[in-house]
């Protein structure tokens, strides 16, 4: 989904799960608010992805939407209702200059 659809559903979803799929130097230096980080190269994210709700919708990001897809199609393989892909990742959402 581009930013600003992305954005726009962020608003309008109240029962949502934001996660950020990059490093945790990455996450501490800059997030979309409310994020939870759970690393793609931490080596437990299968273990992480397992503790978070199924039901709820969930909107994930990396830095260059190559790390999201996978940890996204992992996510569908274990049950995961509705999980919605930033398409350009952080870097693009940056560019917008949005508050994070």
């Amino acid at each position: 989904m581009d930013c600003e659809h992305y954005k726009q559903q962020l608003e309008l979803n109240s029962d949502l799960i934001i996660v950020d799929v990059r490093t945790e130097k990455e996450y501490k230096k800059s997030h979309i608010k409310n994020a939870i980080n759970i690393s793609y190269f931490g080596g437990n994210i299968k273990k992480y992805i397992d503790t978070l709700d199924k039901n709820k919708t969930v909107f994930i990001y990396c830095q260059t939407q190559h790390r999201s897809p996978i940890t996204a199609k992992i996510m569908k393989k274990k049950g995961f209702k509705k999980v919605i892909d930033l398409k350009g990742g952080f870097v693009k959402w940056k560019v917008k200059d949005w508050d994070n």
